[in-house]
């Protein structure tokens, strides 16, 4: 069994301060922030934009002491700081660390597990640990910047990450899916899982939705504000109507209100219409583009997001290059839909 890292230690005790039993005066002096990022891999990144980026994409603590904290519910189910190219030497164990860091480059990820001399361990940000050095689990999100971004404003962001890549709100192309549906089943049948414990297998149709839920209640995320969803490449290979979209997302919007009390933003899937990427769109792209603006414009809960038609993509034409415009975009959509102070 893994040792509870020094940085879980430490947030934990930050969380006490928004406990149910914590007085009204604490409450008033918390400036916290708590957003689930909810889809597929490009809300949690793919990117190699400065990968090898030594001074980090997140220094937590900011050079004002505030600190954004990144919780993996498709990983370790626990908090770690939103770091990212590289971790926090805090975050850092092993023979070949060097302190002060940094110890996360491209040339030289680290691993999960320590497999023996010479090797150095980290482990921060919002994706999934991996011991595959040459993973996308590693690769570079549009979280840091806007992590980054809320701090200058003087507030932490907890980010409670429960995307994961190749899962459908509709499409359906194996016995799991579609995993984002909130009337696919019934969480209460749902195996519980623990702070800390490994995020299980999905099993059945719905069961990322109601991950998502029990995340928020683990992690004990201070001051939720939104659920942020970048979703739909599953769907569009699976060529779903725009008006079934639509619905769908509209219907996940009621589930959220109704089960966590926020509203959705919702960034449109990219049409890759940047003519210098050479990836082609196709129509199937456009109507869950569309049915996500439609959504939004129907939806009392669900507000618009960044629109990434113009964001450079990697080269699988399906990742989002450009992640640190896309933390801006995303940052910007939140302060425009007034959902945090």
């Amino acid at each position: 069994m893994r040792a509870r890292p020094l940085a879980s230690c430490l947030l934990a005790l930050l969380l006490a301060a928004v406990a149910p039993g914590a007085t009204a005066a604490s409450r008033r002096r918390i400036t916290d922030d708590g957003f689930v990022l909810a889809g597929q891999s490009n809300m949690l990144g793919a990117s190699t934009q400065f990968e090898n980026l030594t001074l980090g994409r997140v220094t937590s603590p900011a050079p004002n002491g505030i600190s954004s904290w990144a919780f993996r519910a498709r990983g370790d189910n626990a908090w770690t700081l939103a770091n990212e190219f590289p971790c926090d030497d805090s975050q850092c164990n092993g023979t070949a660390c060097v302190y002060p860091g940094p110890n996360r480059t491209v040339e030289q990820h680290p691993q999960w597990t320590d497999h023996g001399a010479g090797t150095c361990v980290c482990s921060c940000g919002v994706h999934i640990p991996s011991d595959r050095t040459d993973s996308d689990a590693h690769r570079g999100s549009a979280w840091p910047t806007f992590a980054a971004l809320w701090m200058e404003r003087q507030r932490r962001a907890y980010l409670v990450a429960s995307a994961m890549g190749g899962e459908c709100l509709v499409g359906s192309y194996s016995p799991t899916q579609p995993a984002w549906d909130p009337n696919a089943m019934d969480c209460s049948t749902m195996e519980p899982i623990s702070y800390g414990d490994e995020a299980p297998t999905p099993q059945h149709p719905g069961e990322f939705y109601c991950r998502m839920v029990e995340a928020v209640a683990t992690s004990r995320v201070p001051h939720l504000r939104a659920v942020l969803w970048y979703q739909g490449e599953c769907d569009a290979s699976m060529k779903v109507a725009r008006s079934d979209y639509e619905s769908a997302l509209e219907r996940l919007a009621d589930a959220v209100w109704r089960d966590l009390g926020v509203p959705m933003i919702v960034a449109p899937i990219s049409r890759k219409t940047r003519t210098d990427d050479a990836c082609e769109s196709s129509p199937a792209i456009d109507a869950i583009h569309a049915a996500t603006v439609d959504a939004a414009a129907a939806h009392p809960h669900i507000f618009l997001g960044p629109n990434t038609d113009d964001l450079s993509l990697e080269s699988d034409c399906t990742h989002i290059h450009d992640v640190m415009t896309l933390g801006q975009r995303w940052y910007q959509a939140v302060l425009d839909a007034g959902v945090a102070p």
